[in-house]
């Protein structure tokens, strides 16, 4: 089970908080605090199976957060995947969410791909299949050298 990272601070995780905080403030003004979940403990999460060298179904991420799979958490959690990694490509690090991955194949989700296509010149033009899965390998070989232990 990860562990809270050793090493490397997180990059403005109150930042990625904030800003995944007002996308889900609810019509009446208050902010859907039951769903919420915490940007720096997923990045911290992250960072750790990077240094384990192994990625994680969104389903276990969830079980980690305290949570089972829904549809509706995994749509919130992937939003707070986006800004992990957002924050990570402005501080020239690796990204973390392609560590999360289904259960059925291994790959992350085609949510994942399309969210990359203005920010990654090298996307494959299939979300599945061989070429989605060197992909894939490459970025998470690419965050598992990045987040290796001094």
């Amino acid at each position: 089970m990860p562990k809270a990272p050793q090493g490397r601070p997180p990059a403005r995780s109150d930042a990625i908080f904030d800003r995944v905080s007002e996308d889900f403030a609810r019509p009446d003004g208050r902010a859907e605090r039951q769903a919420m979940f915490n940007p720096a403990e997923i990045r911290a999460l992250l960072i750790e199976a990077a240094r384990a060298r192994s990625a994680l179904t969104y389903g276990a991420l969830l079980n980690l957060l305290g949570h089972t799979f829904t549809r509706p958490l995994m749509r919130h959690l992937c939003k707070v995947l986006d800004r992990i990694d957002e924050d990570g490509r402005a501080a020239s690090e690796p990204g973390l969410a392609v560590l999360v991955v289904r259960q059925s194949d291994g790959l992350p989700g085609q949510g994942w791909f399309v969210s990359r296509t203005g920010a990654c010149d090298d996307l494959p033009l299939e979300w599945e299949g061989a070429d989605a899965r060197r992909y894939t390998e490459a970025r998470q070989a690419d965050a598992f050298a990045y987040w290796e232990s001094p």
